[in-house]
């Protein structure tokens, strides 16, 4: 009866973790459809006037800050010419190629023999490590997923082939995952660190020689390909300092942790948390961590000790596996592949951006390295829970990492959304010519976007195919637009970049039916755009307007359904 009893809670927790991963999964995919910008932002300005301007082929080979993007770059080219850069293709595509990596990561533990909770412990670490709000900036940038989620694609393909021993197709595995490799090479700079991951899991299950020897080609010419014809690209950044670069490697593995508890270690952030006990609390633990280590973001301790135990725990775990060699254990060594796949990304990261992070300590933590850093501790988490001997226990591992987690996906939601908000502000502002100097565009250069216009204007592209960036500069048809009132409008004078009289436009809008609104000056000329600003209900819309005419003279309308 006891039995029963234990057996019906394993099933209950089971289920609890299994909603547990769909409610995270799903809050990831969310992300990426609703707060990814659908207009270009950051590197993908220079990237589209690559494409643009230069020949095919040489763009496409070529490398860009030592990252080989053949694959990525064929995504943007199709978006460029058949979607009009408006980003939807490479969102779609990240969102299935990231879904794809969980499904592969999900399944390896559903055929994992092992008890129903224990299996789906596994799978909500896996989708926390996919799936975590603190990955925003891949998960939220089309740019950033389409390279990032093809690397992480082929990685868990290719761990899954070489996982299994299989005597009568074992060349054939090590041959499909070394071009899973190799896919991987050429999707993205951290796309190398697949090979020291299939590695890691070839001697973790002590293959034979004749899977060895695909891989060993495979790894030989992938070396070759990438390096040839463009060792300059590649290797001008690389330096080699053990110590320093091995401080920088724990720091860089800890930045989950970093952002997990942020407002506990960042007095700023603490500082917009809602009024109350809690932000004062967080406040106070905040001070007392930066007196106590400094700025969060730029110091070594304790930050390094908790990577260095990550690594320990990492080794101590391969060691096992080794010494058991247990034929079953295929789901804990693709976990430790993973594992030792992000530990690679990362040693990458170091020897390569070395001399950058000596100048800029604060960026070992960006958030553009969350998606790789992560995958090390989901990894390490899969293969803790596969190995757990109660599966009860594991389970409730699983979902306590899973409330640990749950705030910051709050704060790094919205991190998320306010990169939308600015790549949507300063592409508005580019298609209008108006754009103060004190708007924040992110990582978004100025003088890329400013050289884009003219040839996107040309094109028809991002935001120039939108009906509304037509129109400006003449009357909109009348059979195209209807009106909209607006009341609370407030325009002010910028310092325009572009060098021209301009304002800034905030207004009202209830009756608004899109999200973009043109502004009309006394003639009835469209001189301006607002679109809806995501901070308030949905009633405020912010924009740009030519010139700087008298509010009272302005009208308003929205093109037709």
């Amino acid at each position: 009866m006891k039995s029963n009893g234990l057996q019906v809670n394993q099933q209950r927790l089971g289920a609890v973790a299994l909603l547990a991963t769909a409610m995270v999964t799903l809050a990831g995919l969310a992300l990426m459809w609703i707060v990814s910008p659908r207009v270009p932002y950051a590197d993908q300005w220079l990237f589209y006037r690559h494409l643009i301007e230069r020949p095919f082929a040489e763009v496409v080979l070529a490398a860009d800050n030592g990252h080989r993007e053949i694959l990525p770059k064929l995504v943007r080219m199709a978006e460029l010419k058949a979607f009009d850069a408006d980003q939807s293709l490479q969102i779609m595509l990240g969102m299935l190629l990231a879904l794809a990596t969980f499904a592969l990561l999900a399944l390896m533990h559903w055929r994992a023999p092992l008890p129903f909770a224990q299996r789906c412990a596994g799978m909500l670490v896996a989708a926390v490590g996919i799936f975590w709000l603190g990955n925003e900036r891949a998960l939220a940038h089309s740019n950033d997923a389409i390279h990032a989620y093809l690397v992480t694609f082929f990685m868990a393909t290719a761990l899954t082939l070489v996982a299994r021993g299989s005597p009568a197709s074992e060349s054939l595995r090590s041959l499909a995952a070394s071009l899973c490799a190799l896919a991987a090479t050429f999707s993205f700079g951290s796309g190398i660190a697949v090979w020291p991951a299939l590695l890691l899991v070839l001697a973790l299950r002590r293959a034979p020689l004749r899977a060895w020897l695909p891989f060993s080609g495979g790894l030989l010419l992938a070396l070759v390909l990438y390096l040839g014809g463009a060792s300059e690209a590649t290797t001008t950044t690389l330096s080699f300092d053990p110590s320093a670069q091995g401080l920088l490697l724990l720091r860089w593995l800890a930045a989950p942790f970093l952002y997990v508890f942020w407002p506990l270690l960042d007095s700023g952030i603490a500082a917009q948390l809602p009024a109350g006990i809690g932000r004062d609390i967080c406040s106070s633990i905040a001070h007392a961590w930066t007196s106590a280590f400094g700025a969060a973001a730029q110091s070594t301790w304790p930050l390094a000790a908790f990577g260095l135990a990550g690594v320990a725990v990492f080794f101590l775990m391969c060691w096992r596996v080794w010494r058991a060699h247990d034929a079953g254990a295929v789901a804990v060594r693709i976990a430790l592949g993973v594992a030792g796949f992000a530990l690679s990304v990362g040693a990458v990261v170091g020897l390569s951006r070395a001399n950058y992070f000596a100048v800029h300590p604060d960026q070992v933590q960006a958030t553009r390295y969350l998606v790789w850093s992560s995958l090390f501790w989901c990894g390490l988490g899969m293969a803790f829970v596969l190995r757990m001997a109660a599966p009860q226990a594991a389970a409730g591992f699983a979902l306590v990492l899973a409330i640990i987690i749950a705030p910051s996906e709050i704060w790094m939601g919205r991190l998320a959304a306010n990169m939308r908000t600015v790549a949507d502000r300063a592409a508005l502002g580019g298609a209008v010519r108006v754009l103060d100097r004190a708007e924040p565009l992110g990582e978004t250069r100025f003088e890329e976007l400013a050289y884009l216009l003219p040839l996107f204007e040309q094109r028809r592209l991002a935001m120039y195919s939108w009906p509304e960036t037509a129109w400006l500069g003449r009357m909109p048809p009348t059979s195209a637009v209807h009106a909209i009132e607006a009341h609370d409008v407030h325009a002010e004078r910028i310092d325009n970049r572009f060098d021209s009289e301009g304002a800034s436009i905030t207004l009202c809008a209830p009756a608004a039916t899109h999200a973009l609104i043109v502004v009309l000056d006394a003639s009835g000329y469209a001189i301006g755009l607002a679109q809806r600003d995501p901070g308030y209900a949905g009633d405020v819309f912010r924009g740009w307007i030519r010139g700087a005419p008298a509010v009272t003279t302005l009208s308003f309308v929205q093109r037709n359904d």
